[in-house]
């Protein structure tokens, strides 16, 4: 089966239940963040992002990923391992216990001025409050940081809403 990116199956048996999302995180000229889902488990949250570039900024976002190998100096040959740039940032603001952790992104999904990645990413546990702070940047690509946040259901509420599964 092939599984979009925000529903990629979690290491839990639970259906989850629905916390956040869809909403537009950040913009700046030619480039957009977009919050598809924020799912909530027993064990913590998974969130899904859309980052979409375009213009010069969908070239800029290529290159980030798709550097070119860097060139032996002794061989003169190419070295097998490509050279990455500055990746997209998406980090918890203040809170490290809610810090989320990449999962899994999508290769990029790039059309002539147009670049598409969708990234993963999940928390270590449920939050403990109804307001989650997000740091959002790649000023590679021309995305200054900026702080988003984020008002989720109460955490009581959201446990008991997740739906348990039998293992």
């Amino acid at each position: 089966m092939s599984w979009h990116i925000g529903m990629l199956p979690p290491e839990t048996s639970d259906l989850g239940a629905i916390a956040h999302g869809p909403a537009i995180l950040a913009r700046s000229q030619g480039l957009q963040v977009g919050l598809r889902t924020i799912i909530a488990y027993k064990g913590g949250l998974d969130i899904a992002v859309v980052v979409i570039a375009t213009g010069a900024h969908a070239d800029v976002a290529e290159r980030q990923y798709r550097a070119p190998a860097e060139i032996d100096p002794v061989t003169g040959r190419p070295n097998p391992q490509p050279v990455f740039g500055v990746a997209f940032r998406f980090s918890a603001a203040d809170d490290s216990t809610e810090q989320p952790f990449p999962r899994h992104s999508t290769a990029a999904r790039s059309t002539p001025g147009v670049f598409r990645r969708e990234f993963l990413y999940t928390t270590s546990e449920l939050p403990r409050s109804t307001l989650l702070r997000y740091l959002v940047a790649w000023p590679q690509v021309g995305l200054s940081a900026t702080t988003v946040e984020l008002t989720l259901p109460d955490p009581d509420d959201l446990r008991r809403h997740i739906i348990p599964m039998p293992n």
